[in-house]
């Protein structure tokens, strides 16, 4: 299962060019400063931002193109906000069983969702926390109960837009260690949208992108060995 996007996405004044391909079983770190098109290429994936030109295919479907375009609720991609997007009036157990009950995850029933709900808050350690509303959580379970709602769906793409941002320095450290552990269960495409390169240890491949271009792309082993421009060099001091 592969993804593989070649063409535009236009915005305004912006431009995002692709020409790109990501495996399945890769976790992506996508590095660039703010506007260089980081959350656009998560959009364009997610079907939040149709292509302006070219085409999107995953797991060999065509989903963005000239001729069709397949909406964000029927592509099996999970998608984790900054700021999580969790549903404030739903309980945790309510949010995470919503995954369960759209289209990519199978339009189960209520009580059927809420079931597979309970197992998923079991696997992240949240089943004490099921009946709390999104407002009595720290930072750290808020991402997982996000993580967990993304993965509901069981999707082939898993995309994080800067999932530790909203953290301080120590929840990050100890988020990033336990979201180390659920991307390594996963066996699809993973792409993480970061600043801070530090964050690329969660990943195996890198893509850096400057003013709406790839400057440079591949494993982590083959950026750090030829970097290019300063988000790749703090890369690279960054794994030593």
């Amino acid at each position: 299962m592969t993804i593989h996007i070649n063409g535009t996405v236009r915005h305004r004044e912006f431009t995002l060019t692709l020409d790109e391909t990501f495996p399945s079983g890769t976790t992506w770190a996508i590095l660039g400063a703010n506007g260089a098109g980081k959350s656009t290429l998560l959009r364009a994936i997610a079907g939040l931002q149709p292509l302006t030109t070219g085409s999107l295919s995953i797991d060999g479907a065509l989903v963005d193109h000239a001729d069709g375009f397949i909406t964000a609720q029927r592509r099996r991609v999970g998608l984790v906000f900054q700021d999580y997007a969790l549903f404030p009036h739903l309980s945790v157990a309510d949010n995470v069983s919503f995954g369960f009950q759209t289209p990519r995850g199978g339009n189960l029933s209520k009580g059927r969702a809420r079931r597979e709900a309970a197992h998923l808050l079991e696997q992240f350690a949240l089943a004490e926390l099921a009946e709390r509303k999104p407002g009595q959580l720290s930072g750290g379970q808020s991402q997982r109960v996000a993580l967990a709602r993304a993965l509901a769906p069981r999707p082939q793409v898993l995309l994080l837009d800067e999932p530790l941002a909203a953290l301080d320095v120590v929840a990050r450290a100890q988020v990033r260690e336990d979201l180390a552990l659920r991307l390594a269960e996963f066996t699809g495409i993973t792409m993480i949208v970061t600043h801070d390169p530090a964050d690329a240890r969660l990943a195996t491949h890198v893509a850096i992108l400057d003013q709406g271009l790839v400057t440079q792309s591949g494993t982590v082993w083959q950026v750090c060995q030829q970097p290019i421009g300063p988000y790749a060099r703090a890369l690279a001091d960054a794994f030593g």
